[in-house]
């Protein structure tokens, strides 16, 4: 008998010992954590990310879109991000548009960047920042609102160019908006492309590349700004170097990389000797444009000298970046004047110039 009651103490003991051990694994347990629930509105909006992840994102219709905050082409996520905001919006022209105009209603919300057209669509030029918990600026979109643009052939299999400068919203000849945005070389931010275009906010002053400033960070962080050149014609500081960083816009491994400004599908061309200027057109001498500059329109159409499209306009007002660099310092373009085509030209890459999409 005494053991039988021996036998229940230590049966109640040991289910005392289960309940206590168990109440402890609860008050230890981490907190389950519940994901945040994605609104309707947000699943149903178009992604523009879904692998085809770039700087810039192609819009031609109106409606709600959303993309995943990667850097560039990689499938590499921005960190820390907090909120999303618009930064700019512009026409392209000398007429400023109202706040929202082109986008708005941005939000960071389930791990996307969310935003809205214009109910009525309006074609133009518009950049989405992420930011973090303290306003800092982690990444930046262009977003681009126009028509898809066309491909056209190159002689030589030259490659596949745009119709159209990056951030033209036309291709018409004359056509104030087919002149696009300008870029400093290596930095996947634009700025407006002629002096009189217009965005929502003002632009700040440019600033001398020394070693807080000329750095990526600072540009990705001040993607308004435009750095001046330093003692080596770069923006990019490079602590007294002779020769620029050459991979910003084609790394060794790739023909594209995460700093390329270009669509999904489509990067900064070659350039160079045997670039896709110089292959079209069969050499990398410089030619005249008397015959086919158009005073009038301020361009020109290099149809039967690039390719065997009817048009293959090109705005005269400036450069055309390459991702390849000619020398220590500086990186390959093509240049137009109303008067030569140079289409093996080099520029120090602190200057601005226009890029022309080839496809990938």
């Amino acid at each position: 008998m005494n053991r039988l009651i021996q036998l229940l103490q230590c049966l109640s003991l040991l289910c005392a010992l289960l309940v206590f051990a168990s109440c402890e694994d609860e008050m230890h347990a981490p907190e389950e954590v519940v994901p945040e629930e994605i609104p309707a509105y947000v699943n149903a909006a178009k992604s523009l990310s879904a692998g085809r992840q770039a700087n810039c994102y192609i819009v031609s219709k109106e409606g709600t879109y959303r993309f995943t905050p990667y850097k560039g082409n990689s499938k590499a996520h921005v960190e820390g991000v907090a909120s999303a905001r618009v930064l700019w919006e512009s026409f392209g022209t000398d007429q400023k548009p109202s706040v929202g105009a082109l986008v708005r209603d941005v939000e960071y919300i389930g791990g996307y960047i969310v935003f809205k057209t214009s109910e009525v669509f309006t074609e133009g030029n518009a950049v989405i920042a992420a930011e973090d918990a303290n306003g800092k600026i982690l990444w930046s979109w262009h977003i681009w609102l126009t028509d898809y643009p066309q491909g056209q052939l190159y002689y030589n299999n030259a490659g596949t160019m745009m119709d159209r400068n990056l951030g033209a919203t036309s291709a018409t000849p004359g056509d104030v908006c087919v002149l696009g945005l300008k870029y400093q070389w290596g930095r996947k931010d634009p700025f407006l492309g002629w002096k009189s275009a217009v965005a929502t906010n003002s632009w700040p002053a440019a600033v001398e590349s020394k070693p807080k400033t000329g750095t990526i960070a600072y540009a990705t962080a001040n993607h308004m700004t435009l750095i001046a050149q330093g003692s080596n014609y770069d923006w990019l500081y490079t602590g007294g170097a002779t020769s620029i960083e050459a991979t910003r816009w084609k790394g060794s491994g790739s023909p594209k990389t995460i700093y390329d400004p270009c669509p999904y599908g489509w990067r900064v061309p070659d350039g160079g000797s045997k670039g896709v200027w110089a292959t079209a057109t069969g050499s990398f001498r410089s030619f005249s444009l008397d015959w086919k500059y158009d005073k009038d329109k301020f361009g020109v159409n290099l149809s039967k000298k690039l390719g065997a499209g009817k048009t293959i306009w090109y705005p005269v007002s400036g450069m055309y970046w390459a991702a390849t660099i000619s020398d220590a310092m500086n990186a390959d373009c093509l240049d137009l004047t109303p008067i030569l085509a140079s289409p093996s030209w080099q520029a120090y890459p602190a200057k601005t110039g226009y890029v022309r999409c080839v496809k990938e």
